[in-house]
């Protein structure tokens, strides 16, 4: 499996899912709590990295929008624009990812971030951050792992 901050990205995006299934949550709050300890109970031991907000903030957009397997979430259609107001850069940069890798782009996270970068500002009218953070990591991954509905 691929991990992120030596930590498997389908077991912990998985287990923070069922965690919020659980507690029948949608809130942001609760997602991050549970993904700091769903990273712990999967043997992380770095607060910082079990707390980085870029690909927290990505799994979480994903999550929400119904765009992870087995999540047990409807599905949104958001256009990025409506994704990037509500819940995000980091989520737009996701969903802008997702539909790259669908198209047949490289599964490399540094190919796969100019394109995300230049489709971001094309269809915001923002400028993106200058470097990715773990975010588009974690996309490759679970697409790789064919974790993400289409």
């Amino acid at each position: 499996p691929m991990v992120l901050n030596k930590i498997p990205v389908t077991l912990w995006i998985c287990g923070t899912a069922d965690k919020m299934h659980e507690s029948d949550s949608k809130s942001i709050s609760d997602w991050n709590r549970f993904w700091l300890e769903t990273y712990r109970e999967l043997g992380g031991t770095s607060d910082e990295s079990g707390s980085k907000g870029c690909p927290r903030a990505a799994a979480y957009g994903l999550w929400n929008l119904g765009r992870v397997r087995e999540s047990g979430r409807q599905a949104r259609r958001l256009s990025v624009r409506e994704v990037n107001r509500e819940l995000g850069k980091n989520a737009a940069y996701a969903v802008i990812a997702v539909d790259l890798l669908q198209r047949g782009a490289s599964q490399s996270a540094s190919s796969l971030w100019p394109l995300v970068q230049a489709r971001y500002t094309e269809l915001t009218d923002e400028a993106p951050a200058d470097s990715e953070q773990g975010e588009i990591k974690l996309v490759v991954a679970l697409f790789c792992e064919g974790q993400l509905l289409v």
